[in-house]
Parts: C-alpha cells; structure tokens; sequence
C-alpha cells in the first residue's frame, strides 16, 4: 500500500473517521517504524517555516498514478501582502534529515462542516520515539516565538491571516474620526463592556454574545469605526481575534450555505472574537438567509462572539434580521456629516496636510483657515469619503 491508496482507502469511509482511517492505514504501511502524529494541528504548526530556520533541505514527493491522481495535492490562494499565488500542501508527502534521523511526514487536511482536522505524522526510524516528539514540539514551540496575525479574513471558503489589514489598524484612533460623540461613545461603552463582563453575563445564565449593527449610507465612517474597534479590543487583548468578512461565496463547488456554516464555526473554534459582516444586505441573499438565522441566533452556543454588521442599505434587510433584540441588540446610523462636523473634519486632515508643508508660521495659519472655510461651506451632502478625497 502507498500513500495515494491510504487516502484512497480514508476517503471512502465515514468522515467522522477519516483522520482515523487515514492514521491506521500510514501504521499498516510502515509497521516497523516509529509514528509521532500530530492530531487536529493548528493552522499555524510551522513545519516547514521551522526546517527553513534551521537550514533543513525538504522534499516533496509527488508521484503520478495515471493521468489525474497524486500524492501530493497543493492548495492556492491569492496573499494580498505579498501580491501573489501562494500554496499550501492540503495531502502530502515531506522526506528530511534533522539531527541525524531520516524523517517522512505524511500530511492529510480533512475538511468538515465544521473546521479543518489537520494531520501531522512523523514516521522514522531510531531506538525511541523521543526525536520525533522533540522535533514536534520545537516546531510548537517555534510557532509560538513568531508574532502571530489577530486579524484573520474569510476568503473564497478559506480562513487565511490577513497581515495587511491588522497592520493598517495599528495606528488608528478615535481621534482621527470624526463622527458624533454618542456613536463613538456608545460604541466603544457597547464592545467594552462585552469583553470585560463574561462572568457577569454566566451569572445571569445569559449567553455570552453580542450583535451590533451599523446602518447608513456608504463612506461615512462605518469601516473606519470597525477598524478602531479591532485595534482596540483584539489588539490589546491577549487571546482575542477579529474575524473579517465579506462574502459568504465558498469555492470547491461547496454552496453559499455551507460558507455561512464554515464561519461561524471558526469564530466559536476562536472566541473570544469580533465576526465583523461588511455590506450584509448585499450578502444576505434568499437561499443563506434561513442558515445565517440558524448559526446567529439558533441551538449553536456563540459564546464569546461580538458580531459587527454593516449595511449601506439596511431597507434590504430582513425585518427579522435587523428588529429582534437577540440577533443585533444595538444600531448605529451613520448619516451624512453636518456643517459643524465638516468643520471638525476640515481642521482634523488640514492639520495633516499642512504638517507635511514647508511655510512660514503665519503662512500656515492663513492656509489652514481659507482650507477649513471652503471644505465647511462648499461641501454640503458631501460623505466623509468625498471629504477626505479633496
């Protein structure tokens, strides 16, 4: 029996035993040598980031049985902060030499319903399995030295780090927004009083979630208000994650359905977390609509999830979705800004720009003043985003 026939073999069984299947096969195919298999592995368990550090050559097997089939299956997807195709081996077969043992790794993701069972099995030859096991947990260990990304975005059907993004909220702040003071206060009183009152909430035998939801009209300050929230709450606290969507579209021929199902799945496998929903109305079609009900407010605990909609065009909205207390317990409407707020928002970015400006004090001055009077009174109707193109 080869690799191929093992999966072959797993495959064809129940899926809630597949891992199983998949790990008594690889015992059948090397009987005499020792196995250290990592179970249920985190996406992050570095392997091969690890065998890179420490100067390790790998192989990849890939061997082709006929026309189609493989060993070695790789899957793709695009990384917005490297701008290009990336892969990661799904099935596959490693070889390596690490401190004078020769190692093969088998590797099998097994995708459910609800998250991805990864395996990690470490098959060599030495009088104990005590190398394997060293070598496994230097590559935990490994994985806990690298930063880990907290903003993770939901694309296509995968879960992936989306460095770029948590790296543009780092440095934002409520400052810098200009909103009125009862959204900002309310918002950040609402997220914090989430995550400080778990216990608060078990003592009243409520269930610890929350729905919050930003309605309004496109470019005033929506995102940018979710994005100091993430800064906020998942960067400042330890084992907090923020959670990115902005499609329920899976790939590999799986349907909207079973997207909607894979999320928040992931965020009650992550929570504590914000499950921040961008542009619901446009995601929220016909044939989701019974299972976003289901998973936000059915027999699923979402302990410790904070959702965060937004919607340019709440009308669209389901009155089920946007009026019942237990799905989203507080609204937000963000409404074109008013004079005054041009205003604010007119001495907030000048100030930015003329900071980039080699003048004279008192010519700084004069041209912060006539910027500030035509942004306030040429602008009416103007969104924040408009504002900000000028």
């Amino acid at each position: 029996m080869d690799y191929f026939k093992v999966l072959d073999s797993a495959f064809s069984q129940n899926r809630s035993y597949m891992t199983f299947n998949i790990l008594k096969n690889l015992y059948q195919l090397h009987p005499t040598e020792h196995h250290v298999p990592i179970l249920d592995a985190p996406h992050n368990f570095p392997l091969l980031d690890y065998l890179s550090k420490e100067g390790i050559d790998v192989q990849t097997h890939v061997r082709t049985h006929g026309k189609h089939t493989r060993d070695t299956y790789s899957l793709y997807s695009y990384s917005t902060r490297d701008q290009q195709i990336q892969s990661r081996m799904s099935h596959g077969i490693l070889s390596f030499t690490y401190g004078g043992i020769e190692y093969t790794v088998y590797q099998a993701a097994v995708y459910t319903i609800n998250n991805t069972e990864n395996l990690y099995d470490f098959v060599f030859n030495a009088p104990t399995s005590e190398p394997g096991e060293a070598l496994a947990s230097a590559v935990y260990a490994f994985s806990f030295l690298q930063p880990p990304t907290r903003i993770w975005e939901y694309q296509f059907g995968d879960w992936e780090p989306n460095q770029e993004l948590e790296d543009s909220i780092k440095d934002m702040n409520w400052e810098d927004i200009v909103l009125p003071s009862d959204i900002k206060e309310g918002l950040k009183r609402d997220v914090d009083k989430f995550f400080s009152n778990e216990e608060e909430y078990n003592k009243l035998g409520v269930m610890w979630k929350r729905g919050i939801l930003l309605l309004g009209p496109p470019g005033n300050g929506k995102t940018e208000s979710i994005k100091v929230l993430l800064k906020d709450s998942v960067l400042q606290r330890q084992n907090c994650r923020g959670l990115y969507v902005k499609t329920f579209t899976t790939h590999r021929g799986m349907s909207p359905q079973f997207g909607v199902q894979t999320i928040f799945a992931h965020a009650r496998q992550h929570a504590p977390c914000i499950l921040v929903l961008e542009d619901l109305d446009a995601m929220l079609t016909d044939e989701v609509k019974s299972i976003f009900l289901n998973e936000l407010d059915g027999l699923a605990p979402n302990h410790g999830i904070l959702t965060i909609a937004t919607s340019n065009y709440p009308e669209k909205i389901d009155k089920a979705i946007i009026n019942r207390p237990s799905r989203f317990d507080v609204k937000y409407t963000y409404r074109l800004p008013t004079r005054d707020e041009r205003k604010n928002f007119a001495e907030v970015w000048s100030k930015k720009v003329i900071s980039a400006m080699t003048t004279s004090e008192v010519n700084v001055q004069s041209i912060q003043t006539n910027l500030v009077s035509v942004v306030t009174e040429q602008t009416e109707d103007f969104s924040y985003a408009y504002l900000k193109e000028l």
